[in-house]
């Protein structure tokens, strides 16, 4: 399955920046697999539209479980170390 790559700027803050992801698939059911530019520890938030935080935690292996998450669309937001805030949408089925 071919992954997604996109490119998102964002208005929310002037610490965020628009970010490379590939992730797959899209939309996603139990696994959130991503792939980025970015080096050093990584922490990520999933909010939904409104802006209430689901899920958050340290990203590692490539890949989010989401499973528990409901179906809709949502925003990821990931921080570097250097306190860089980046983030990209997705759908949950």
């Amino acid at each position: 399955m071919p992954g997604l790559n996109i490119m998102l700027p964002t208005a929310v803050s002037s610490k965020l920046k628009p970010l490379k992801l590939d992730f797959y698939p899209n939309p996603v059911q139990d696994h959130l697999w991503i792939t980025h530019e970015l080096q050093g520890d990584l922490h990520y938030q999933i909010m939904d539209l409104q802006g209430k935080v689901v899920k958050k935690g340290k990203f590692s292996q490539n890949k989010i479980q989401i499973s528990d998450v409901s179906s809709g669309s949502y925003v990821i937001l990931m921080q570097t170390e250097q306190q860089e805030i980046y983030s990209a949408l997705f759908q949950k089925q």
